[in-house]
C-alpha cells in the first residue's frame, strides 16, 4: 500500500525476513477461526468470544408395560415393555472460543502478503545499489507490529 516499514535494508537481510514472512504466513494461515454456523459476541470479561445461551431439554427413557391382551379367567394378560421418552430436566449450553474471527484472520493474511510483495520488490531495488548498514534497528518488533497492528 506505500508504507515504508523499514528503509536501507542489505539484500542479505531482505532474504532472510522473506523466509521468515513466508513461515510467518504459514503459522497465521494454521490459526482457528470461530464457527459460522454460531453467533459470536465477544466477552470482555473472560477474553473470550461467547455465544448465547442455548437451552435444550434432556430426556428419560423409561418403559412401561403395555397391555396386549387383558386377563382372562384360563389365561394371564400378555403384556410389552415399551420405551417412552419423558422429559426429565433442561441445561444450558454456552459455547466458549479463543479463535480468531474469519475476518480479523484474512486481514492479517492479506497485510502478510502486502509485506511479502514489498520485500520482494526492495530485494530487487536492494540488488543495485549499495549498503550502507544502520545499527540499533529492531526489524523483527517493526515488522510484527505491523503485521498484529500494534
Amino acid at each position: 500500500n506505500g508504507t515504508v516499514i523499514l528503509s536501507d535494508m542489505p539484500v542479505g537481510a531482505l532474504l532472510f525476513i522473506e523466509k521468515q514472512l513466508v513461515l510467518l504466513h504459514a503459522l497465521a494461515s494454521q490459526i482457528p477461526v470461530l464457527d459460522v454456523d454460531k453467533t459470536w459476541s465477544y466477552d470482555e470479561n473472560a477474553g473470550l468470544f461467547t455465544t448465547p445461551p442455548v437451552e435444550t431439554l434432556r430426556t428419560q427413557k423409561i418403559e412401561e408395560p403395555l397391555v396386549l391382551y387383558p386377563a382372562t379367567p384360563e389365561h394371564p394378560a400378555q403384556t410389552k415393555m415399551v420405551s417412552k421418552d419423558v422429559p426429565a430436566g433442561t441445561w444450558t449450553t454456552i459455547h466458549l472460543s479463543g479463535c480468531m474471527a474469519a475476518d480479523e484472520k484474512e486481514a492479517m493474511l492479506v497485510r502478510i502478503e502486502a509485506l511479502q510483495d514489498g520485500v520482494k520488490k526492495a530485494r530487487v531495488l536492494a540488488n543495485t545499489t549499495d549498503v550502507v548498514q544502520e545499527g540499533g534497528k529492531k526489524i523483527a518488533s517493526v515488522v510484527l507490529d505491523f503485521v498484529f497492528e500494534k
